[in-house]
């Protein structure tokens, strides 16, 4: 007993060395970042972000827009958001009287923090009890990595390899697809736009409102507001897949996506997908709020699967049954 006790103690002690030296008195941001905290600050709160994201399936990239309206409830020269892996092109900040304030803006990869500093002798920073508008254009990379917005890849029926970009932003890595306020405690409504190939397809959290033709020969997908919602579970699909339809008693529209070559294996978990609706919203006595659910099974991810509102993700192994070959496992 008395070694286990040792043991913890010089475990304790390592442990409050390593935050020391990581910590320290050296700002892991650097000198001049004006914010020392790991978390955000709750004076200033997103209440609506409208969205645009551009995924980019042949070079592997991906530029996008937000426009974030904010409410200050305390008085500052500072704002701080999360943002990640991200390339910031241009910033602006907005007074509800459509002023236009003097800002600068550092980033801290170490924290994935964004600070944005109000500037100018005469800016007397952003005033407690009035709303602001945050707009920002931004650019990054479709990776591998399996969160933020990355590239998964499939099989056609022919062999051929295809890729699709897909998000994973649970639990924190909404903020390497946009700058946002990336803790659960910060919810907001969101107004999502795809701008994408017109051989593919795109989804997101709320039913398609209208597809407006873009320079290019591409297509901008317009997706309805959201629910209040955090940042996590915002999803966003680009893809070429077919997918099977079936709605619920109450016209829930369901829908699996898959690749063409594994469509046949969906409808046990369409079938599942809509008897579970049925059962909780006649068990809970509350409907389901949107009018579509959107199941989509991915060969590259994560985890098991991700509950998005409107928009669930899966891992396809988890999801696609065959009744002819599947084991009693699957």
């Amino acid at each position: 007993m008395a070694f286990v006790s040792n043991y913890l103690k010089v475990v304790a002690i390592l442990c409050l060395v390593w935050i020391c030296q990581s910590e320290g008195l050296d700002h892991p941001c650097g000198d001049d970042f004006p914010w020392d905290d790991p978390r955000l600050p709750q004076t200033i709160l997103p209440i609506h972000y409208d969205l645009v994201v551009h995924p980019n399936l042949t070079d592997f990239t991906f530029r996008g827009s937000v426009n974030i309206i904010l409410n200050v409830t305390e008085a500052s020269d500072i704002v701080v958001l999360n943002s990640a892996d991200l390339e910031i092109e241009n910033l602006r900040l907005e007074s509800s009287n459509e002023e236009n304030l003097l800002v600068s803006w550092r980033l801290c990869p170490a924290r994935e923090q964004l600070a944005i500093t109000i500037e100018g002798e005469d800016d007397l920073g952003i005033r407690a009890g009035d709303t602001y508008n945050l707009s920002m254009t931004f650019r990054g990379k479709l990776t591998d990595q399996l969160r933020g917005l990355y590239r998964s890849s499939y099989r056609t029926d022919n062999g051929t390899r295809k890729y699709m970009a897909i998000t994973q932003f649970s639990p924190t890595d909404a903020r390497r697809m946009f700058p946002c306020w990336d803790e659960p405690l910060f919810k907001a409504t969101f107004r999502t736009s795809i701008i994408r190939d017109p051989s593919t397809i795109s989804l997101s959290n709320m039913p398609l409102m209208a597809t407006v033709h873009q320079p290019d020969s591409l297509e901008r997908d317009n997706f309805g507001t959201t629910l209040k919602m955090s940042t996590y579970l915002i999803a966003v699909v680009n893809f070429d897949f077919p997918k099977s339809i079936k709605k619920t008693k109450n016209g829930v529209q369901v829908s699996l996506h898959a690749p063409q070559i594994q469509m046949n294996q969906t409808s046990y978990a369409l079938d599942a997908a809509v008897d579970a609706l049925e059962f909780h919203e006649a068990f809970l006595k509350v409907p389901f709020p949107l009018t579509k659910l959107d199941i989509v099974a991915v060969g590259d991810f994560a985890f098991g699967a991700m509950e998005n509102w409107g928009l669930m993700t899966f891992r396809d192994t988890i999801i696609l049954f065959d009744p002819e070959k599947s084991s009693i496992l699957d």
